[in-house]
């Protein structure tokens, strides 16, 4: 019996979290500018970016071209 595989493609572009992480810090950040959130929590806010808007950026920012994902690309 032949050895089976098991090959794990993405489903989609990881690019609309990026844009979904890149949205999100600027809603905070532009909040903290405009005095939405007093300045006095500036740290919270860095908190937040770190552990919510820097991660939803990760998986677009290390993400192959399509080019490499395409079956059959000879490149």
């Amino acid at each position: 019996m032949p050895p089976t595989t098991t090959v794990l493609r993405p489903l989609g572009t990881p690019l609309p979290v990026g844009f979904l992480g890149l949205a999100a810090g600027a809603f905070i950040v532009s909040a903290l500018q405009l005095d939405r959130i007093p300045p006095h929590e500036r740290h919270a806010v860095a908190v937040v970016l770190m552990a919510v808007a820097f991660p939803l950026q990760l998986p677009s920012s290390a993400a192959p071209p399509c080019a490499w994902l395409s079956p059959g690309s000879s490149s």
